[in-house]
């Protein structure tokens, strides 16, 4: 089994698990960005938090895949912290 099959047979049990990642799919397509662009960059958690000024907890929370969407200004913070300029981290609106 794959994980499409697994994850379909799971969301097919569970109703509340398919609501879940439905209504989390923007906080966890954006953790998975920022994610990708600090390993790309060599970069570690702590890194990113000192350069952007944010602390390790509030970093650790924007790559997790539910939650709050951090506000735009500290995506941007962490953008430059990874020097990633070109990268689109949030639908524009």
């Amino acid at each position: 089994m794959d994980r499409h099959e697994l994850k379909k047979e799971l969301t097919d049990t569970n109703p509340g698990l398919k609501r879940f990642l439905e209504d989390h799919a923007e906080k966890r397509d954006l953790a998975i960005k920022l994610r990708v662009v600090r390993k790309k960059a060599g970069l570690e958690i702590e890194d990113i938090a000192l350069r952007a000024k944010l602390t390790v907890s509030e970093v650790d929370a924007m790559e997790s895949p539910s939650g709050e969407i951090p506000e735009e200004d500290v995506i941007e913070r962490y953008r430059a912290a990874c020097r990633a300029e070109g990268e689109t981290f949030a639908e524009e609106k």
